[in-house]
């Protein structure tokens, strides 16, 4: 067998299942949806990512990963320029995904809303984790960065209302 065929069947094979949160029963693409709202939240942010690029051009990583996705996948080209929506909500959305630290859940974030690599078993299996894992993480990555875009928001407007212009019209 060469080294081609080796790597090609470790790739295609399932993820090695040595995570110590893999215990328990495991979660599936159809349950990473049952928080609609979160879920439709991060698909509008990959969305105005991309189609806005107010911030920094998503970097697609040069590694297993990066090669696992076509060029085209997931990116919603509009023709006649930038179509996303735009809210004080996806800001602090993302906001709260730059803040968070480099680790693997917002790495398997990043690679399943923004680069939406086609393959989360193959994915995952690069990541060394098993594919109910990187359900797992992105799930709570999500959960983490909606909670973390909701502290901004609030905080920014006790700031607002804070302000000496916004005190006068409340006398």
């Amino acid at each position: 067998m060469s080294t081609i065929q080796i790597d090609l069947a470790r790739i295609a094979a399932t993820a090695p299942a040595t995570d110590e949160d893999d215990d328990g029963p495991g979660i599936s693409a159809a349950e990473l949806a049952q928080q609609p709202d979160l879920h439709e939240l991060a698909l509008a942010w990959a969305s105005w990512v991309h189609t806005r690029k107010l911030y920094v051009r998503p970097s697609l990583p040069p590694s297993v990963l990066g090669r696992l996705t076509s060029r085209s996948s997931g990116r919603l080209r509009a023709s006649g320029g930038p179509d996303a929506a735009a809210g004080a909500e996806l800001a602090a959305f993302h906001l709260a995904f730059l803040a968070q630290p480099e680790d693997q859940a917002k790495r398997a974030f990043e690679l399943h809303y923004l680069v939406r690599v086609r393959s989360v078993k193959a994915a995952s299996a690069a990541l060394g984790i098993s594919r109910p894992h990187w359900y797992r993480l992105v799930r709570e990555c999500r959960q983490t960065i909606y909670t973390a875009s909701r502290r901004i928001l609030d905080r920014n407007l006790a700031e607002l209302r804070e302000l000496p212009s916004q005190r006068d019209q409340q006398n």
